[in-house]
């Protein structure tokens, strides 16, 4: 006589059980807890911006490229040279803070009659006091003009909307025509 499907499927059920039965002396295994419903509704707020503005600048024109690696900013670029020092103020309340410029010249892909693939990245950290609460700031590099509206930074970081003001800027400044201009070419062209 043949056994009847829940019978079957109990003696199945109590077989497996036993194979998964631990071995003598064999380390212990932990149960992987379940989430509750709390955490799993909860997102990763990420890494801490902490007090820091941070601005990458990468100059696709105007510059100069130095032996050691290095470039330096020329014409509306001017400042923006490797050891420098750059001042950030806030546009809302005109707090401002120095840094340090650090320049490197990038050699990126290439593309014909649209970008030459050269750039200068300029970068410099803030550690601002207080940090503007819009997070709009202005740039003055020593030997340059103010550069207005240049960094903002649009909303607080996901998980720190009461750290308004920090953040990171990456932006890239083309003051000619064209991205396939040679670097050590002087932009804007105000004749044209």
């Amino acid at each position: 006589m043949a056994l009847p499907w829940t019978a079957l499927t109990a003696a199945l059920t109590l077989t497996l059980a036993g194979c998964a039965s631990t071995v003598p002396g064999a380390p212990a295994t932990e149960a992987i807890p379940t989430p509750t419903s709390t955490q799993a509704q909860q997102r990763p707020a990420g890494p801490p911006v902490g007090d820091t503005v941070n601005v990458m600048l990468a100059l696709a024109d105007s510059f100069d490229i130095n032996a050691d690696g290095t470039c330096s900013g020329r014409s509306d670029n001017a400042g923006m040279t490797n050891g420098e020092r750059v001042q950030l103020r806030g546009e809302t309340d005109g707090g401002s803070v120095s840094s340090t410029v650090t320049t490197r010249f990038e050699r990126r892909d290439a593309i014909p009659g649209i970008d030459d693939g050269l750039y200068c990245i300029v970068t410099m950290e803030f550690t601002p006091r207080y940090p503007d609460p819009k997070g709009a700031y202005l740039l003055k590099f020593v030997g340059g003009n103010w550069r207005w509206a240049l960094v903002q930074l649009r909303r607080a970081p996901f998980g720190q909307e009461d750290r308004p003001g920090y953040g990171t800027s990456r932006m890239t400044l083309q003051t000619c025509r064209s991205a396939a201009d040679p670097p050590d070419k002087d932009c804007p062209e105000w004749g044209n």
